[in-house]
């Protein structure tokens, strides 16, 4: 059972890797949004202090991106039916694929987030709480986001239905996510919100997506 879960989880991954464009797009639309949003600043000065903030907020907005990395390509060519026939649990197979998501465009962005952050101008001691922190919120996104895309399948109106979805859930996450960095109880919330995500949208995700075909 787990056996075809990680079998399909370095799948995604290696079709990934196979096909870099994707994540390089994912990565350069972060550069443009972090390098964008000085100019918008009248007083540079007050950079430092909302470096942190902004960090969550570039992390958001690549990931909307790469959403369709989850099961938009796999719905095209008959994979995602053909996953739904397996003898292992659907929403086993999603979770594996939630973790694939993670993997090709959270981490990624993860690891690129210091250099951003030390351009806008976070202390070099934050670097490693502030990636910590941030790897729990794009845990929690990554969940966020396969319900997202699975709604998006189900009713073929991407946009409109991501912003209803999606903003009511990256709420809490992107006001604890900044918190966390001077509040010990704000990360022990980002905490309990990534297991809490990661334990019950994925298996939502495959309802969903199981809704898609038989309606």
């Amino acid at each position: 059972m787990f056996r075809a879960a990680w079998v399909l989880f370095k799948r995604d991954i290696q079709l990934v890797i196979k096909d870099r464009m994707e994540c390089f797009l994912v990565l350069m639309f972060q550069a443009t949004v972090v390098g964008i949003f000085p100019l918008a600043l009248s007083d540079l000065k007050v950079l430092p202090s909302v470096a942190i903030a902004y960090s969550w907020v570039s992390l958001l907005l690549a990931m909307l991106l790469g959403t369709d990395l989850l099961f938009k390509k796999d719905a095209e060519d008959g994979s995602l039916a053909f996953l739904r026939q397996s003898a292992t649990p659907f929403w086993l197979l999603v979770f594996a694929k939630v973790w694939a998501h993670f993997v090709c465009t959270a981490l990624p962005l993860i690891l690129f987030s210091p250099v951003y952050a030390l351009l806008l101008g976070v202390q070099v001691s934050q670097l490693l709480p502030m990636m910590a922190h941030l790897f729990l919120g794009a845990l929690a996104m990554s969940a966020i986001l396969s319900l997202s895309a699975a709604f998006s399948l189900l009713a073929q109106s991407g946009a409109a239905l991501q912003v209803l979805i999606v903003l009511p859930l990256m709420s809490p996450v992107m006001i604890l996510g900044p918190q966390a960095m001077h509040n010990p109880g704000a990360m022990y919330g980002l905490l309990a919100l990534a297991t809490l995500f990661l334990s019950i949208l994925p298996v939502l995700s495959a309802y969903i997506l199981d809704e898609c075909y038989e309606s």
